[in-house]
């Protein structure tokens, strides 16, 4: 018996394997054009709804640290109307409209995703109070007067000045806030009234009617311990504390 060889099969012809080929090139720069499309589509969508759409809008403006300015205040000077885009919030414009608040120290602005836009506000801290004819203004560390009330916080050091803190040399006013800042607690509840004539004239009325020359605003931190020292051995007879150069004080 004779047995059959298997036929092999017949090679294509070189135009069909090339056809394929490009066949399959094609078919691959199809697929590759159609995934840049998708994804400069995706892209698209995600700029218009981060960047244009209200639906990362803003919907709430939260204020935070506003403990003597009326948070009303805050967003209303913050001037974002809801619906704004969040991404699209320019937070250093937002900052300056609320650093322009008289009672405002500092502001902080964030995004909080996705649609809350956050104030954190540092308010002033008033350590001093003015007269001006049945109204007082509250001076802060700076010298600045930011708010005016009927009646100053007890306890609070009063300038022997009245009328208008604006008319009050800078310098000085300046000096004597600094002073103010400066007292420990044990001495803000002793001290009355600041005062002075230039801002190396700083001085002190405390409430048993002692007078205490401060001098300059210079090594305030010293002269407040030196002081806290003396008030405490002195007594009711001492009229006067001199505390102009710390490490030589003298009482009378």
């Amino acid at each position: 018996m004779s047995t059959r060889t298997p036929s092999r099969p017949k090679p294509r012809p070189a135009t069909e394997r090339f056809e394929q080929r490009r066949r399959s090139v094609s078919r691959r720069r199809w697929l590759l054009r159609g995934a840049a499309l998708g994804v400069a589509a995706l892209l698209g969508v995600a700029v218009w709804l981060v960047g244009w759409s209200s639906v990362l809008g803003v919907r709430q403006v939260v204020v935070r640290g506003a403990d003597q300015v009326q948070p009303s205040l805050v967003q209303l000077t913050a001037a974002v109307p809801l619906g704004t885009p969040l991404a699209r919030v320019d937070l250093g414009a937002v900052r300056a409209r609320v650093e322009a608040i008289p009672a405002v120290a500092s502001a902080e602005v964030r995004r909080q995703w996705p649609n809350t836009l956050l104030v954190q506000v540092v308010v002033r801290v008033p350590v001093l109070a003015a007269d001006t004819g049945g109204r007082w203004q509250l001076i802060d560390r700076t010298g600045l007067a930011f708010k005016t009330v009927a009646d100053p916080p007890a306890g609070l050091p009063v300038l022997t000045t009245a009328g208008d803190p604006a008319t009050v040399d800078a310098a000085t006013m300046r000096a004597m806030a600094t002073v103010a800042a400066s007292l420990p607690a044990t001495l803000v509840a002793q001290v009355r009234s600041i005062g002075a004539s230039s801002p190396d004239d700083v001085v002190l009325r405390l409430a048993s009617g002692a007078q205490v020359r401060w001098g300059s605003a210079d090594d305030t931190a010293v002269k407040a311990q030196v002081l806290a020292v003396l008030v405490a051995r002195g007594g009711p007879k001492v009229s006067l504390y001199d505390v102009r150069a710390p490490d030589a004080p003298t009482t009378r």
